[in-house]
């Protein structure tokens, strides 16, 4: 057998198989060339691309809108309005601030124009956004929304003027209300040492804690010391007896309580029936 025959074969075939390639390897080299260039041609076309889509992502828009009031009063140079951006969606927590604005009056008066940013990339179209505003004279708060401003989503507006309502003098203010306390006091009889059984009050109208054992969440609303709570919702865990005796109480009184009020440094929340007083400290 000729070796030598056989090896010069092998290398043709090989190199014949390289060049059956290689129209292939080129046609990839100018079509990436070829994109690669349109990609420029298009990018100079837009005026910088990348700039282009920064702009888009960081470019803010705003709600705006005035603060008016119904009362026949003026306002003390230094007062003080807060108005603010939230978001208001999830039913088991605070609101959450994405904008807000002060404005010390130097003897203006009502109306105040106000313009609260917000980066629509933030934004979900299945939430629920709202504006919420007070008004602070001498540090006590005076006036504030008791209706709800909804904004931005669901065909909602994003210039909207706020009337706010005047926090009557002799009844403790709402801002007094709000916050997360902690239980004392179911009826009288005291409670579970170290349970935390808790409550929070939200301006925009939402209840929430931990009954002892289970998470709860509700709605309410307030005039002046008269609150209304609607059902509540809970989880479904199970817990000790004595926790889920002292949870059920609590979760059958809530519900019924019609009276609220702040006597520093506790909370009384009062039913129909005086027994049934839930007595409250503040956390920090």
């Amino acid at each position: 057998m000729n070796f030598h025959y056989l090896f010069k074969n092998s290398l043709k075939l090989i190199n014949l198989s390289l060049l059956c390639s290689l129209p292939f390897i080129v046609n990839e080299n100018v079509m990436a060339k070829t994109n690669f260039k349109n990609h420029l041609i298009n990018c100079q076309e837009k005026s910088n691309c990348q700039d282009s889509l920064i702009s888009q992502k960081t470019t803010p828009s705003f709600v705006t809108g005035k603060v008016l009031y119904q009362e026949k009063m003026l306002l003390p140079k230094g007062s003080v309005i807060e108005i603010k951006l939230v978001d208001i969606s999830r039913q088991d927590v605070s609101a959450i601030t994405i904008s807000e604005q002060k404005i010390v009056t130097n003897g203006e008066q009502i109306p105040f124009n106000f313009k609260l940013p917000f980066n629509p990339k933030d934004i979900n179209p299945r939430y629920t956004y709202a504006i919420q505003a007070k008004i602070f004279i001498d540090n006590q708060l005076t006036f504030i929304n008791t209706q709800s401003y909804l904004v931005i989503t669901r065909d909602n507006p994003t210039n909207i003027d706020l009337i706010l309502t005047k926090v009557p003098s002799n009844q403790s203010p709402l801002s007094s209300f709000l916050g997360e306390w902690l239980l004392e006091d179911l009826a009288g009889k005291g409670v579970i040492d170290f349970l935390q059984t808790t409550v929070t009050l939200t301006q925009d109208g939402k209840i929430f804690g931990n009954a002892g054992c289970n998470n709860y969440t509700g709605t309410y609303q307030i005039t002046g010391n008269k609150i209304k709570i609607s059902p509540l919702a809970s989880t479904r865990k199970m817990c000790t007896p004595a926790v889920m005796d002292q949870e059920t109480k609590f979760l059958q009184v809530l519900p019924s309580i019609n009276t609220i009020d702040y006597n520093e440094p506790f909370l009384f929340m009062d039913s129909p029936m005086r027994e049934k007083t839930l007595k409250f400290t503040q956390l920090k």
